[in-house]
């Protein structure tokens, strides 16, 4: 017998109402600008557009551009990233490739619900680990270690936190590779909010923590404010050549992982 489909309620109610509204408070972007208003910010002219042949893209980014999105990641080269019409299809892709029936996942919560919605109607377990509002949003080690049970396929964070805007601490993240490590887990780290940190100060990517199951998800509609856009990146194991994990479509995700 098939699993109950669980819908993505959140989406689902952002888009019955976002258009009808005329303030609309539940946005996490920015309000969008026309062309001529962004050139006009930018000081530049309008007429290399008028160049610009419309045809199909390269399905998985151009060259120069995979080039451009490998060099914020140290070490990862244009053959690892993946490009993605925005983050929610690059988290699609990823479950899609990943997750099977009976597989189990860990995730974090409160979270957006995209992805722990998918992997159950992929047919997966999911298994949550809470951020506490009393510990100023960090997990609790112990119920990181439960929830990330041997036979976990996948483990999904997102820092900064969406909706908390918290930053997991250096113990958490080692905690969370950790156990993950010692299970042979899968990583997915949404890491869509990383620049748009109050403070300033850019969260640092579990892109480089040395774990080689790892797959890192961003995108340039939170912290630059620009049309939905997203990569993957995927670091090489056993001297292998490395490939994208999945089917390009239009968004980047630093990852850890060959075909």
């Amino acid at each position: 017998m098939s699993p109950k489909f669980v819908p993505f309620e959140l989406e689902r109610w952002q888009s019955t109402w976002e258009n009808r509204v005329r303030f609309n408070l539940s946005e996490s972007g920015v309000h969008p600008l026309s062309i001529q208003e962004l050139l006009g910010l930018a000081g530049a002219s309008a007429l290399p557009l008028l160049d610009v042949r419309l045809g199909y893209a390269q399905s998985n980014g151009t060259d120069l551009l995979r080039e451009r999105i490998a060099a914020l990641y140290p070490g990862a080269s244009p053959d690892q990233i993946l490009v993605t019409t925005g983050s929610s299809e690059a988290n699609f892709l990823v479950c899609w490739r990943l997750i099977e029936p009976g597989d189990k996942v860990a995730v974090m919560m409160p979270n957006y619900m995209q992805t722990a919605g998918l992997t159950q109607n992929f047919g997966a377990e999911v298994r949550p680990f809470q951020l506490h509002e009393k510990e100023g949003w960090e997990p609790y080690a112990e119920e990181i270690r439960t929830a990330i049970a041997p036979g976990t396929k996948l483990v999904v964070v997102t820092n900064p936190h969406n909706p908390t805007g918290h930053v997991l601490s250096d113990a958490s993240r080692k905690t969370i590779l950790g156990r993950a490590a010692e299970v042979g887990a899968w990583i997915l780290a949404d890491e869509v909010y990383q620049g748009a940190e109050r403070d300033g100060k850019t969260t640092a990517s579990f892109w480089g923590s040395g774990y080689n199951k790892l797959i890192v998800v961003n995108g340039l509609s939170k912290a630059y404010g620009l049309p939905k856009h997203g990569r993957a990146t995927t670091t090489p194991r056993s001297g292998r050549p490395a490939r994208p994990i999945i089917s390009p479509r239009s968004r980047s995700i630093p990852t850890s992982a060959t075909n």
